[in-house]
């Protein structure tokens, strides 16, 4: 056992290599710099001393003690040499890095900054100036990241339930996996040549052989949001660098725009949320740096109005029917503008942040959901206190009927609630929840108001709505990937239109049919209708719909 104490205590916690061969320390020094020392974890031998940094909150130790990263202040990453305390590189972010992962081999780190994006740095000789880190993706738990030994794939969960395996070689195509997970993160981890995959949770470990998955090329790494208009037609992209794109699907003429080379930029970092009104030629974005932008959809520009909120990431964004309002939610509040000329008309204060808001039919009243459940009601650019009611957990997604008079409000902990309106103030609920096993991600009312549909992680149900409450009628699986919320291109919402790839980088429409059977009707004498397929898979089918995981 080798054993290391100091007099004067400790800066930083000790930092150990992959391996654990080696271990750095700070040390504080009375009116100077922390003192850096190098040591072999096998006998505590020293190897090196050097003068530290002043301002650093945290630090990783690279493999074989090659070179030592260092943390702030605030968003700055420094990589020095532990041996000599030379600063070798700077690391420019344009947010706050929360986590640092390097290779094994080689010299590849990757960094995960506090809205997910994953960049990676080479270390070598060749890259040794000032460029800028490489997009690799976006995930939704930084703890999630792994990369293989020899640099050749990072895997990470990109949207929740998905996991994404990236070919660093760019050789194949990203490929995606649908896992299920309970509330914790997925995390993975690769085999050292990146052959294999090993995703886990509190609740279930699986492991998963990577085959080829073709051509890499014509992927978009700098996606960050998609959004899909009411009528499926099209969806508005909006990328890191903070310009938006449309595409179409084939029945769709695209908006004309005067100059399709140009790219317009409306934010000062990566678009966060996005959503577009067709009939109103207006999309609107919030971004990482808590502003909101107003785009016209015919020509890809933004108008000129600056929206802003004190704090950023804007979380989620949303187009009135009418096109007269724009609302945007963030940390502590959600605000209503004028979309005309981008005039603040009322805000909602919020329990932490906002995670949902959405406006009824009429453009004449705004739901606004908070992380920790609360729902609010209110006009925009009414300066009277809000209704409110609680949900079970953060409300993470709402929708009115077409009347305007019934709100519907999913949960995290997967509670799907309708809610009578009366004088425009949120009234008793209507009937018991309908609880699923995973959250709810998006939810929106049929036409004829007769059916509630409600996606989870991987599953689009179809809930009937009777006096008693919501029966579920239909469920259907979704490709993995697949973005929250669909157009419903029936009137009684038994066919939806979704996209999906913005993790993988390759956005394409789905199309869902909520009453079709997705397969051949096997035989009733074939010998598949007698095997125990829950026992062989390792899965059920709850009450709610959903297939769960059977854990020992």
């Amino acid at each position: 056992m080798s054993r290391v104490a100091t007099q004067t205590g400790f800066a930083l916690i000790p930092a150990l290599t992959d391996t654990g061969g080696h271990v750095v320390i700070a040390e504080l020094v009375d009116g100077q710099p922390p003192l850096y020392s190098l040591l072999n974890t096998a006998d505590g031998g020293l190897l090196a001393s050097v003068s530290g940094l002043a301002g650093v909150t945290d630090w990783m130790l690279g493999p074989g003690a090659r070179y030592l990263v260092l943390i702030g202040p605030s968003r700055l990453v420094r990589i020095m040499d532990p041996r000599s305390g030379e600063i070798v590189r700077e690391l420019p972010h344009m947010r706050d890095p929360v986590r640092m992962v390097a290779a094994a081999t080689g010299d590849l780190l990757l960094s995960i900054d506090d809205i997910g994006d994953i960049l990676a740095w080479r270390l070598d000789e060749e890259h040794n100036g000032t460029a800028p880190g490489v997009r690799l993706g976006q995930t939704a738990a930084p703890d999630s990241v792994s990369i293989a030994a020899d640099s050749s794939r990072i895997a990470y969960q990109a949207l929740p339930g998905q996991v994404v395996v990236r070919d660093l070689r760019g050789r194949t195509a990203p490929m995606s996996f649908r896992v299920n997970h309970a509330d914790s993160p997925i995390l993975t981890r690769l085999a050292p040549d990146g052959d294999r995959l090993f995703t886990y949770n509190e609740r279930l470990f699986q492991l998963w052989r990577l085959a080829d998955s073709g051509s890499g090329t014509g992927l978009e790494t700098q996606l960050t949001s998609i959004g899909l208009d009411a009528a499926g037609g099209i969806a508005v992209l909006g990328f890191r660098d903070g310009h938006v794109g449309v595409i179409g699907e084939p029945q769709q003429k695209l908006p004309a725009t005067d100059d399709p080379g140009v790219d317009y930029i409306g934010h000062q970092g990566s678009i966060t949320s996005i959503a577009v009104n067709t009939a109103a030629n207006l999309i609107v974005s919030g971004g990482s740096d808590g502003l909101v932008r107003a785009w016209e959809l015919t020509t890809g520009a933004p108008t000129a109005p600056f929206m802003r909120h004190p704090l950023g990431p804007i979380n989620t964004v949303t187009v009135s029917a009418d096109g007269q309002w724009l609302a945007s939610g963030a940390e502590y509040t959600a605000r209503v503008w004028r979309a005309g000329n981008g005039e603040l008309v009322s805000e909602v204060p919020v329990s932490g942040r906002v995670v949902s808001v959405a406006f009824a039919p009429g453009s004449d009243l705004l739901a606004v959901g908070d992380q920790i459940g609360n729902v609010f009601l209110t006009a925009p650019g009414s300066q009277e206190p809000p209704g409110a009611v609680r949900v079970e957990g953060a409300a993470t997604t709402l929708a009115f009927n077409a009347d305007g008079n019934v709100l519907a409000t999913g949960d995290a902990t997967g509670r799907v609630q309708i809610w009578q309106l009366q004088d425009g103030r949120l009234a008793l609920p209507a009937g018991d929840p309908h609880a699923f096993v995973h959250p709810i991600r998006w939810i929106g009312f049929s036409a004829d108001g007769e059916f509630l549909l409600a996606q989870t992680d991987h599953w689009m149900h179809r809930l009937s709505v009777h006096a008693g409450g919501l029966a579920l009628s239909g469920s259907r699986l979704l490709e993995s990937g697949v973005e929250a919320g669909a157009a419903l291109v029936s009137a009684d919402g038994s066919r939806l239109r979704m996209v999906g790839g913005r993790a993988t980088g390759q956005p394409r429409f789905h199309e869902i049919d909520m009453e079709r059977p997705h397969g051949k009707l096997i035989p009733a004498d074939s010998v598949l209708l007698s095997r125990n397929w829950s026992l062989i898979l390792g899965l059920r089918v709850d009450d709610s719909g959903e297939v769960v995981a059977i854990t020992h």
